[in-house]
């Protein structure tokens, strides 16, 4: 395999060629990455390194790929030649990440974005699939995979947002490296990151209460040192870890890094409660960079509801302060404002500064809202700025401070007992704990919200930058002539309200807002009035779906009252007006998917909006079986156009729905209609089979009822066309929600563990089928009336090669109604099978198989094994004179130990 030439001509040609030499070399005798090589080069080397690794370990896939399925000896020999070279190039760069202390900020600066990717992705399936790997390896694995998704997608999305300057590597992919990543590949995977990183973070927080709740006080992390090659191991298979070389980490100390990245990410999306929720929580704040900084800014915004801009503003301190006053006081969210992270409150002149807030007052003070924004403000200065309030003016200070606050002011800079980065309500005068906005804020109670709506005199979006209501915005627009501006008021915060309760789960109250709204104005303004009905259907369809399903009963008056409505909304909504409803048209559409007792979602097939069609579709596939051949190609048309690349010249050939999140979020939700479900399954893995382009004769006959109505072909440039690996990450995380939601739905569950076995994951498939058999047997209790499937035992049996488990294979096939006792033997007298064989020869019935290691273990001169074999064969209810009763008994009482062995260490 010849190396990559690299195309950075301002590179020194001998760096290159010792670069070339270096991954070869390596290669060839992965013993040589030591503490001394790592000493003998520099980080930009090493990197330089790491990229040849990793293109050509990408190279290699592709050549392991094309030669799959191949029963060509040259073929086969050359596929393994090339997959020990990919594990050797997976063991390097593993072992160089760890040099690098997993440090997800130095990675994303010094490699490319596809480079990135297929460290984190390898090393997490390296972690799945190897058995010997520790069990902490394997949450590391899956929590630094998905905090590489949730930081490149913050990176590349928003690269000048929380840096000084953009570390997004597609601008100019050349700098850090000898290769071009082509613009599209860039694009694609920003794509799909984007997609998948709501589900990463997520993920993330999983972990994170896992963490917060468990006993263990310290977190490991692959080192260096950890990776090692056997000296002893001739096939160099470097299965060989010194888990006593880890990093210990402090629990505390791991967590503050993921609430900061976790703070960070929700910070940049704009979502300052969660934000200012884990800066919170991070202990030792001193250790994270800007921490103090964001807290204050994340806590103002909760508190105040005020936007910042996301430049960071290197102007002089007058300008960058009249800025921050400006934007403060005047709420202009179209300029550019002050990064707070960069404001020094503490060394700044208290001089100038005290003089700029007089100047300021002079711009303000004939406008009594700004006024007493200004000196809220000035108020929370004299806390920041030590000496700022000596420096104020005396006319000035008697302006803005009354001589409580000034003696309050004072008593808390001489006492410092104002915390970095809080503002406390107490501290800013007596008359805001009566002020009805900040009482607005933080009211649920329906009553007294719509008591303090005469009260509040200031556009609604002002005192909460997100209670922006674009739905209604057209609407309202319509009554800004026939309606006061006090009528007005009041409707966008009944509104504003009622939709931040939704969302917070106070369904009840909001839905009182909601109806209060609609008595008002349901005969004045009928349009107004049906929209309201609406968020009224969207709140109750929401309340709904947040009971445990398992707790609804299948037929109430409830049901058929919100089908009515949904039907209703469905005959009113149009492409037009989805784009306001997104979020409820999924609702509706779940619902009538879920509980469509009057079959009324039938006649939708030809309605103008995707979503309603695909779930008309849907529905006609899982009511009416007569309609399946004629209505599969549309629903399979649907689905298709979830993946195709947007780039693509079939982009337009397909129909796309606009989810609100993914197409996998949306079919996640469904929970009651197997049917629906099941047929989900099908369409997603046949597509995945027919990109694939190879037919898996297991997973044809699984459900072929629901398998066989979609197409088995499609043309080499439509294969091209799709997005596979959003496709897998569809897949894997729809399957993993049914499975949870519907455990012994045997289909779906073959089904994933197919697709994991086909994408190497044996380890995974293994614990499915073995889930399965524990089903199918009534938790292997009942072997005689469930006879366990032999595609499923076939396919364990290959799982076990894969993974060297050759006595376990050996083992299984004594469970196929004709075992192959060629395959059986040749497993059983494997030398490097790495399952213990001790214990397994317990679960063996068949005679034959005793018989044969008796004779391979004289023949190797084992005799502890031998005799073990001789025991076993001696027990009499094994012995073939015996009836059929006691045969099949004692077959089951082994079957039974085999699979209780395989469940306590895959399950």
């Amino acid at each position: 395999m010849a190396p990559i030439e690299s195309s950075n001509n301002n590179q020194n040609m001998d760096t290159l060629w010792g670069t070339h030499s270096l991954w070869i070399n390596l290669v060839i005798d992965p013993q040589n990455l030591n503490d001394e090589f790592i000493r003998n080069h520099s980080e930009s080397e090493i990197f330089d390194l790491m990229v040849y690794l990793i293109h050509n370990g990408i190279t290699i896939q592709v050549s392991i790929v094309s030669l799959h399925g191949s029963t060509n000896a040259d073929d086969i020999q050359k596929r393994n030649i090339e997959m020990k070279k990919l594990y050797t190039i997976k063991f390097l760069l593993f072992k160089l990440l760890s040099h690098f202390r997993w440090r997800l900020p130095t990675i994303h600066t010094n490699l490319p974005s596809v480079h990135q990717e297929f460290c984190f992705t390898e090393f997490k399936k390296f972690c799945e699939q190897e058995i010997n790997v520790p069990e902490d390896w394997r949450m590391f694995a899956d929590l630094i995979y998905h905090r590489w998704i949730v930081y490149f997608e913050q990176k590349s999305t928003y690269p000048t947002k929380n840096s000084s300057k953009s570390n997004n590597l597609a601008t100019n992919p050349t700098n850090l490296d000898p290769y071009t990543v082509p613009a599209e590949m860039q694009e694609n995977m920003l794509k799909k990151v984007q997609t998948t990183c709501h589900y990463s973070v997520n993920e993330i927080e999983k972990y994170i209460k896992q963490l917060e709740y468990n006993n263990f006080i310290q977190i490991n992390v692959p080192t260096f040192d950890c990776f090692m090659v056997d000296n002893n191991d001739q096939e160099k298979n470097f299965r060989f870890f010194n888990h006593q070389n880890v990093t210990i980490m402090d629990k505390n100390k791991f967590l503050d890094i993921i609430y900061y990245e976790l703070a960070i990410w929700n910070y940049i999306h704009e979502d300052y409660v969660k934000a200012n929720d884990y800066f919170t929580r991070i202990k030792d704040k001193s250790s994270q960079e800007n921490c103090h900084d964001y807290l204050h800014i994340t806590s103002c915004m909760t508190m105040k509801k005020y936007r910042i801009n996301d430049e960071k503003i290197n102007e002089t301190l007058e300008k960058r302060l009249t800025k921050f006053l400006t934007f403060y006081v005047k709420q202009n969210f179209n300029e550019n404002h002050i990064f707070l992270e960069n404001f020094d409150y503490h060394n700044n002149d208290p001089k100038k500064m005290a003089q700029i807030l007089k100047n300021f007052h002079q711009t303000c003070k004939n406008n009594r809202e700004e006024m007493q924004q200004l000196k809220r403000l000035s108020i929370y200065l004299n806390f920041k700025c030590k000496g700022l309030l000596e420096n104020l003016d005396a006319n000035f200070r008697d302006t803005i401070l009354n001589a409580d606050q000034k003696q309050d002011s004072k008593e808390k800079l001489d006492n410092e007992f104002i915390e970095e980065g809080e503002i406390h309500d107490e501290d800013v005068g007596v008359q805001m704990e009566n002020d009805p906005e900040l009482c607005m804020l933080q009211a649920t109670d329906p009553e007294i919200i719509l008591g303090l709506i005469p009260s509040i005199q200031r556009i609604p979006s002002l005192i909460n930058n997100r209670w922006n209501l674009n739905k209604f915005e057209p609407i309202l627009a319509n009554y800004n002539t026939t309606l006061s501006q006090a009528d007005l008021r009041k409707i966008h915060i009944i509104l504003a309200k009622a939709n931040e309760l939704r969302q917070a789960k106070y369904f009840h109250e909001s839905r009182v807002l909601y109806l209060s709204l609609l008595e008002d104005i349901q005969a004045s303004q009928p349009i107004l009035a049906e929209t309201i009905r609406y968020e009224l259907l969207q709140t109750d369809l929401e309340r709904f779906f947040s009971v445990d399903h398992k707790t609804k009963t299948k037929s109430t008056s409830q049901h058929r009252d919100l089908e009515g409505k949904c039907i209703e909304f469905c005959r009113y909504i149009d492409k037009q007006k989805f784009v306001y409803f997104t979020e409820l048209s999924e609702l509706v559409c779940l619902f009538l998917i879920e509980y469509n007792y009057s079959n009324s979602m039938l006649e939708m097939i030809n309605h103008p909006v995707d979503i309603i069609r695909f779930a008309s579709l849907l529905c006609h596939l899982t009511i009416n079986s007569d309609s399946r051949d004629n209505k599969a190609k549309e629903f399979w048309d649907f689905c298709l156009g979830s993946f195709i690349l947007p780039t693509s010249k079939y982009a337009n050939n397909f129909p796309r729905i606009n989810f609100a999140i993914s197409l996998a979020d949306f079919i996640c939700k469904l929970k009651n209609n197997t049917i629906a479900i099941n047929m989900i399954s099908a369409s997603l893995i046949k597509l995945y089979c027919t990109i694939k382009e190879h037919s898996i004769q297991q997973i044809m006959s699984i459900c072929p009822k629901f398998y066989d109505l979609f197409p088995s072909s499609m043309s080499t440039n439509l294969i091209n066309s799709i997005d596979g690996q959003l496709l897998n990450i569809t897949i894997d995380q729809t399957f993993r929600t049914y499975i949870r939601v519907l455990p012994q739905e045997m289909p779906i569950a073959r089904y994933y563990a197919e697709f994991l076995m086909n994408e190497n994951q044996y380890t995974q498939a293994l614990k499915h089928f073995i889930e399965i058999i524990m089903y199918q047997t009534n938790y292997f209790t009942c072997f005689d009336n469930n006879g366990i499937n032999e595609s499923i035992i076939h396919q364990m049996i290959i799982c076990s090669k894969k993974l060297d488990h050759h006595i376990l294979a050996g083992i299984l096939y004594q469970l196929m109604a004709n075992p192959d006792y060629g395959h059986a033997f040749k497993d059983l007298s494997q030398n490097n099978f790495i399952d213990s064989s001790d214990d397994l020869y317990d679960c063996i019935w068949d005679v034959t198989l005793l018989e044969y290691l008796i004779n391979y273990h004289t023949r190797r001169g084992e005799d502890e094994r031998k005799q073990k074999a001789i025991h076993l064969i001696s027990q009499l209810d094994i012995n073939s004179n015996n009836n059929i009763n006691i045969l099949r008994e004692a077959a089951n009482l082994r079957k039974n130990k085999l699979f209780t062995m395989l469940a306590k260490q895959y399950l």
